[in-house]
């Protein structure tokens, strides 16, 4: 049986999307950079070394829980064997949702909806849920497109919300490492090297 990806905390739910979908059940993912230095120092630098930034370079690392079903883990390990690229996005999970807002709809405190019908990098937060039994009005609310403005909607207060914040580019898999700790179940470490560009959405 298919195991249900982890539920996202505020803060710790940054996810590794390959081809704009979530790797299912990562417990850790970790960018890192790196800028050469080119030493420019002169005598008029007056004692002092002196640097410009040269090449970077940027590389993420992935411990995944190992899911055979995992059409994105698959990705990585098909692109390992055939030494192909992979689209790739580092995001904070914590404000990532499919959810659209729908009519009188029971919602808890902090849960999030995007407009219905729209694909864009706002979501919304239930950051107010008021009397019980907390649903949404009948008619979606005009959502605004400021981080941290709210709009009213039945018994809800919705928060704006930037989904994608984060770093996108295309690299190669470098690494593949299986193993099984002493707690049982497989977990697979994956190694990924950026080639080209690594852009902040």
């Amino acid at each position: 049986m298919a195991l249900a990806p982890l539920t996202p905390k505020k803060g710790y739910a940054c996810q590794l999307k390959v081809a704009g979908v979530a790797a299912g059940r990562a417990r850790d993912v970790k960018l890192t950079g790196d800028g050469k230095e080119i030493d420019v120092s002169s005598r008029a630098g007056a004692g002092w070394k002196e640097f410009l930034q040269g090449l970077k370079e940027w590389a993420i690392s992935v411990d995944q829980v190992w899911v055979a079903d995992d059409t994105q883990l698959l990705a990585l390990l098909t692109a390992w064997l055939n030494g192909t690229t992979v689209a790739l996005r580092m995001v904070d999970g914590a404000y990532d949702t499919t959810t659209e807002w729908a009519a009188t709809t029971v919602k808890a405190l902090h849960d999030l909806v995007n407009k219905t019908g729209v694909v864009n990098t706002f979501t919304y937060e239930a950051t107010s849920i008021g009397e019980a039994p907390h649903k949404t009005g009948g008619g979606e609310p005009a959502w605004p497109t400021v981080i941290g403005a709210t709009v009213a909607d039945g018994d809800i207060t919705w928060t704006c919300r930037d989904k994608s914040r984060g770093f996108a580019g295309t690299a190669i898999v470098t690494k593949i490492e299986r193993g099984e700790p002493l707690e049982g179940g497989l977990l697979l470490l994956v190694e990924i090297k950026g080639t080209g560009t690594l852009a902040q959405v």
